[in-house]
């Protein structure tokens, strides 16, 4: 992530999300953004300091349910009686991080009543903290309480290596070389 630092270790992911309530990630197709967003959902998992709430907002596409609704539904994964009380009461609390993924893919028809509830909600819900994934120009750089990083593009070395790890403990081993050789050749 690029906001004139580099951001590489686990711990400053913490930091960095502790001390920014507001955060837009900002990367262009292919990047890393749903990796970083992956990542940055487990680190918090795995370091207990929060509970992170995946929203895919392109999933808001195709109905008409509000922000709110569509969250509650994920805390409450419809195994809980609704009770406004304690989800309100809940998410007052301030334990969660809501990661909003996918700015840029909600439609344009929809884009100003999801983005005004999607403030709506940050407002209501203050206490906790907001991340927006996007790519650049869908506007959501022009959210003004958000600030912005940047992720910045892997180079070589950087893809071979994010390669090596994920085949790690994959059976076929050639499939690294293979996968290699080809980030390798120029055309």
């Amino acid at each position: 992530i690029n906001n004139k630092k580099i951001i590489s270790d686990i711990q400053e992911i913490k930091n960095l999300f502790l001390s920014r309530k507001y955060t837009t990630i900002i990367g262009s197709a292919g990047s890393g953004k749903s990796m970083l967003t992956k990542h940055i959902f487990l680190s918090i998992v795995n370091q207990f300091y929060s509970l992170p709430i995946l929203v895919e907002l392109r999933n808001l596409n195709d109905s008409e349910i509000s922000i709110t609704d569509y969250i509650s539904n994920i805390i409450l994964k419809n195994k809980l009686g609704r009770n406004e009380k304690i989800l309100e009461r809940i998410l007052s609390e301030g334990n969660f991080v809501f990661i909003f993924d996918g700015y840029d893919e909600i439609f344009s028809e929809h884009k100003d009543r999801i983005t005004n509830e999607i403030e709506e909600f940050v407002d209501l819900y203050n206490k906790n903290s907001f991340i927006i994934t996007s790519r650049p120009g869908a506007n959501a750089e022009s959210l003004q309480r958000f600030d912005n990083l940047y992720v910045q593009p892997l180079d070589n070395k950087q893809i071979k290596e994010f390669v090596s790890l994920q085949f790690k403990n994959h059976e076929n081993k050639e499939s690294i070389g293979k996968i290699i050789s080809v980030i390798d050749k120029p055309d």
